[in-house]
């Protein structure tokens, strides 16, 4: 599995959900779309348009940083994501890069209910993909598959929403990450780069070493009951939920600190070597919030 797949299904740091909070970097809808340039000369309007649109994100996030206790510093905020949105910019002006204005405010409140929470459980990152889709439809990147790329947004989008793209910081190459629908073939562990998508769970029996392989079944919904003497090695509920053996039923999955034996017992998909759940992911990071880091 790569390493923005991994982190988005297992991992602790969430890296798609970061990615989604501190490097949109876009601008407003003075500059015009469909790869033209700025209107005027020396980027003016791109200048003040990337000033407004960091205001934007920067505000949005600025309750999570503060309640994360990552502290917020609206002018680092603010000056690194104004610099984000010039690097775009610049690849507009060149024309490698689309700027789709009309995505800023769909994207912003797209985002809002993450930011809400601030602490993001598995189930949460699984829904953010169609998230992450839109927000990158912002600035859209012309850079093909196995092409050189400096950064996520230069990476042309799949044409398949169960699909996205990101620029590899092991390859410096635009590769992609998928999800399988519904009765695909699926496989658990072993370093591929494919999971069932939000609502499904991959049936594979996970006895014995890594890979496993199964096919991607609808997930049983909360509440309703589920197969109790399959515990704890089954994704039945989906990713974020379990199968409680008190209640025979699906319920949204264990709170950090709480006792575990396996992963999927986790709202957070980890469970230390302390047998106890570990921590969700932040949905902003210190540099995002503050400069630092």
């Amino acid at each position: 599995m790569s390493e923005h797949a991994s982190r988005l299904v297992w991992g602790v740091s969430g890296a798609v959900v970061v990615l989604l909070f501190t490097t949109v970097g876009g601008c407003d809808s003075e500059v015009a779309a469909g790869g033209g340039g700025a209107a005027g000369s020396g980027g003016t309007l791109l200048d003040d348009a990337c000033a407004e649109l960091a205001t934007k994100f920067c505000g949005a996030r600025q309750g999570c940083c503060e309640v994360s206790g990552l502290g917020f510093d609206s002018t680092s905020c603010r000056t690194r994501e104004f610099a984000l949105c010039q690097a775009n910019a610049r690849d507009v002006e060149a024309g490698t890069m689309t700027f789709n204005p009309d995505s800023i405010d769909p994207c912003l409140a797209a985002l809002e209910p993450y930011l809400d929470m601030c602490f993001i459980g598995v189930a949460e990152r699984m829904k953010m993909f169609p998230v992450h889709e839109l927000c990158r439809s912002i600035f859209e990147g012309h850079v093909a598959l196995g092409e050189s790329c400096e950064r996520d947004a230069q990476c042309a989008p799949a044409p398949d929403p169960d699909e996205l793209t990101y620029c590899s910081e092991g390859s410096g190459h635009c590769e992609q990450i998928q999800s399988w629908g519904a009765y695909e073939y699926c496989i658990i562990g072993g370093g591929f780069n494919v999971w069932c998508a939000d609502g499904l769970f991959c049936d594979a029996d996970q006895q014995g070493m890594p890979p496993h392989s199964g096919q991607c079944q609808p997930a049983t919904a909360l509440g309703q009951p589920c197969a109790v003497d399959l515990q704890p090695s089954t994704l039945e509920c989906g990713m974020g939920y379990l199968c409680d053996p008190a209640t025979g039923t699906c319920q949204t999955a264990k709170e950090p600190g709480e006792p575990c034996s396996s992963e999927i017992e986790c709202r957070s998909a980890m469970c230390t070597y302390q047998n106890v759940c570990g921590g969700l992911n932040l949905a902003v990071n210190a540099e995002a919030c503050n400069g630092s880091g």
